[in-house]
């Protein structure tokens, strides 16, 4: 998830852009040696940061997310959608008493929420859930959509207009 998203797009992009590289001009008929343009790495073209980026993004989406599978899973669901699961640009939120990520994945008392559509969300915590399917109380509803308000900075997706 957090490989298909448009930031961790960005920041490898970003980070591709400080690439340098020596650039070779011809390889023998033996393979065995190479003539470069020059010994001073140059910048890689565009069209290299892209296909890094983008095999980048292919590689972290192949190891999977193993480390979700420490989690315990429940389904709430919604019923109408005057009031539902909304999504940011970040799929997955944390909602805990840490703000470091690493401290918050570590805490029990921090709930991880992916909403999979208007009507449902997954939501993973450390300790075990009493309940594993239920409907989503109206207050919970209003403070999953403010969390999701808040931290996001380049769009909401929710299928009615919401009041904030």
């Amino acid at each position: 998830m957090r490989a298909r998203s448009l930031l961790f797009f960005d920041r490898v992009r970003e980070e591709g852009k400080n690439l340098r590289a020596l650039v070779v001009e011809e390889v023998s008929p033996d393979h065995r040696t190479v003539k470069v343009r020059s010994m001073t790495p140059e910048p890689v073209s565009e069209a290299f940061v892209r296909n890094r980026t983008i095999t980048t993004m292919c590689e972290e989406i192949e190891k999977g997310p193993a480390w979700l599978n420490d989690f315990n899973w429940c389904l709430r669901r919604c019923d109408s959608p005057e009031l539902p699961f909304i999504i940011s640009e970040q799929p997955l939120m944390a909602y805990g008493p840490h703000s470091q990520l690493l401290e918050a994945l570590r805490d029990p008392e921090t709930l991880l929420f992916f909403p999979v559509c208007w009507q449902a969300c997954l939501i993973g915590s450390r300790r075990s859930f009493d309940v594993e399917t239920d409907r989503f109380g109206n207050e919970d509803m209003r403070r999953f959509q403010r969390m999701y308000r808040e931290s996001a900075e380049l769009f909401l997706l929710s299928p009615t207009k919401i009041d904030f």
